[in-house]
C-alpha cells in the first residue's frame, strides 16, 4: 500500500505495459550504480530525497525517479557519525510512496543527534510529508511549492466474473467492495494506517504555542488530503516558514543569496569570494558528471548513444519523456535483434567523444555557469 499523492498514482497508470516491461529490467542496473544521495556542504550534510520512496527499488523509479527508505537511513546514520558535519538537511522533492518502510525512516530522521531541517524544493506529499515532519523544522524553498497529501486511499478494481467468498469466522477477509458493508470493512483498515501515519507526524510538529500538535490537529488542520500550497501551509502550521517570504535569514536561505550572486555577478563573486566561487563550481561540475553520467548509462543500456550525446550536448536533465524515449530505444533494439541471425554483426562503437566526456563536462560547466577563464 501507497502514501503517494494522487496525481503520481495517475501517471503510474498510465504507463504501457512496454515501459513497464523495459523498467522492470533496468531497475537493479538503475540503482546498483547509484553513487549515493548526500552532499557535503560546509559542514552541512544534504540529502536527497527525490522521486517515489519504496522500501527497495520499484520499476516506477525507472520512469518518475525514486530513493529508497534504506538510502535516508543509511544517509541520516552516516551524517550523524561523521564529525565533520554539523547539521542535516533534507532536500526534499517527492510526492510520497509506500507505508513499508515509512515509519524506520521517519524514527531515523527523529533520532538523529544533529540538527535536521527539511527543505521543501517541488513538493513533500503524503509519505514525503511524513519524513519532513520528523525534522526539527521544515522550509519551503519558494511560495510556489506544494506539501500536504496527508491521508491513505486505496484503489480497488471489481471483475464482474469475480467472485471472493471468506471462511464464516472471517467475513472481513474478502469484503464485496461493491456494497457499503464491504467498503465499510475497507474503510475501517485504511482508518488503522491513518491513525499511524497521522499520529508520526504529530509526534514531529509543535504549534503556536510550542506545545505538541495532536492527532486531532493534523486531521482537522493539516488539509485533509489535501495538496497546499506553501503559503497557506504555513498559515496552517504545517510548515515553519517560506524562503521568500521571511524577513529572517536562515542558513538555507545565506546558500540561496550565495547562489543567487553566483548567477547574476560570478565575475564579483570570484573577485571578492574565490572560495564560495570555487565550492559552488566544484559542485557545479559534481552535479554535470552526475547528469552526463547518467544520459550515458541509459544510452548505453538502451542502445541509444545517439540520444545520450545529444542530450548532454543540449544540456537537457533527465526527465521522464527523455527516460521514456530512451527506454523505446531500447525495445526497438532488442527487437531488431530478435529478428537477427544468431550470431550478428556488432554493434557500432559510439564516437571518441562519447568514449571520453571530461572535456565535454568541463566545457558545459564553464558555459552554463558563465565562467570566463
Amino acid at each position: 500500500m501507497w502514501l503517494l499523492e494522487n496525481h503520481t498514482l495517475d501517471e503510474i497508470r498510465a504507463l504501457g505495459p512496454e515501459a513497464r516491461a523495459v523498467a522492470v529490467q533496468g531497475v537493479g542496473a538503475f540503482f546498483g550504480d547509484s553513487s549515493g544521495i548526500t552532499e557535503k556542504i560546509n559542514g552541512t550534510a544534504r540529502i536527497n530525497i527525490t522521486g517515489i520512496l519504496a522500501s527497495e527499488p520499484h520499476w516506477a523509479m525507472m520512469i518518475l525517479g525514486g530513493t529508497t527508505y534504506p538510502e535516508i537511513q543509511d544517509a541520516i546514520a552516516a551524517a550523524d557519525a561523521d564529525p565533520e558535519i554539523d547539521d542535516i538537511e533534507l532536500l526534499i522533492d517527492s510526492p510520497g510512496g509506500s507505508i513499508k518502510g515509512y515509519l524506520p525512516t521517519h524514527d531515523a530522521i527523529r533520532s538523529a543527534r544533529k540538527p535536521t531541517t527539511a527543505i521543501v524544493s517541488g513538493m513533500a506529499a503524503s509519505a514525503a510529508y511524513g519524513l519532513a515532519s520528523a525534522a526539527d523544522r521544515i522550509i519551503a524553498s519558494s511560495r510556489a511549492d506544494l506539501v500536504g497529501s496527508i491521508g491513505v486511499a486505496q484503489d480497488l478494481i471489481v471483475f464482474p466474473e469475480e467472485v471472493s467468498i471468506a471462511s464464516t469466522e472471517a467475513p472481513k477477509k474478502r469484503p464485496d467492495v461493491r456494497t457499503e458493508e464491504g467498503k465499510a470493512i475497507v474503510r475501517e483498515e485504511l482508518d488503522c494506517i491513518h491513525a499511524m501515519f497521522a499520529g508520526s507526524i504529530a509526534e514531529g510538529r509543535t504549534n503556536a504555542t510550542g506545545k505538541p500538535v495532536s492527532i486531532a490537529d493534523v486531521n482537522k488542520n493539516y488539509g485533509q488530503g489535501a495538496i497546499l500550497l506553501a503559503k497557506e501551509a504555513l498559515d496552517r502550521g504545517i510548515i515553519d516558514a517560506v524562503v521568500d517570504a521571511t524577513a529572517t535569514k536562515t542558513a538555507t536561505q545565506k546558500t540561496a543569496a550565495a547562489m543567487e550572486d553566483l548567477r547574476m555577478d560570478i565575475s564579483k563573486l570570484k573577485a571578492e569570494h574565490p572560495e564560495v566561487y570555487a565550492e559552488a563550481v566544484k559542485i557545479g561540475v559534481a552535479q554535470e558528471r552526475d547528469r552526463v553520467g547518467a544520459h550515458l548509462t541509459m544510452g548505453e543500456g538502451c542502445k541509444a548513444m545517439d540520444t545520450a550525446i545529444g542530450a548532454i550536448k543540449s544540456g537537457q536533465d533527465m526527465t521522464a519523456t527523455l527516460q521514456a524515449e530512451y527506454m523505446t530505444a531500447g525495445l526497438n533494439a532488442r527487437s531488431l535483434n530478435a529478428r537477427a541471425d544468431d550470431n550478428p554483426a556488432p554493434l557500432a562503437v559510439p564516437a571518441p567523444e562519447a568514449q571520453d566526456m571530461g572535456d565535454l563536462v568541463a566545457d558545459l560547466v564553464i558555459k552554463q555557469l558563465g565562467i570566463k577563464e
